[in-house]
């Protein structure tokens, strides 16, 4: 990893219910007014979709497109299909010097 710089990432690991997103919540704009830009990585055991059937976007992606990106003026949302479970967070963005990750199992790597 010569020359290339790690970012650091700070991980939240609790049951359901016990205030890891009120943490996060407070922490976050402490983090902001502190000059670092958080990302964050959020876990669901829920199956979840940003888009929806129907959508060119949602269409392409399930024709095989292995990354894609839903893209509007105000945000974008990056999908990369896990078949083989690939680590999360290795393609985010570099816009962040710092990731938050919530949610996950304590033996599951990111």
């Amino acid at each position: 990893m010569a020359g290339k710089t790690m970012i650091p990432l700070l991980a939240f690991a609790a049951w359901s219910g016990t205030g890891k997103t009120t943490l996060l919540k407070k922490l976050i704009p402490v983090l902001c007014a502190r000059g670092i830009r958080p990302g964050l990585i959020k876990h669901t055991h829920h199956d979840m979709d940003v888009d929806k059937p129907g959508k060119d976007s949602y269409e392409l992606r399930k024709a095989g497109a292995a990354q894609t990106i839903v893209a509007s003026q105000q945000r974008w949302a990056l999908m990369t299909e896990t078949p083989r479970r690939r680590r999360a967070g290795s393609t985010f963005s570099r816009k962040s010097n710092g990731y938050l990750k919530a949610g996950f199992d304590s033996g599951r790597r990111v």
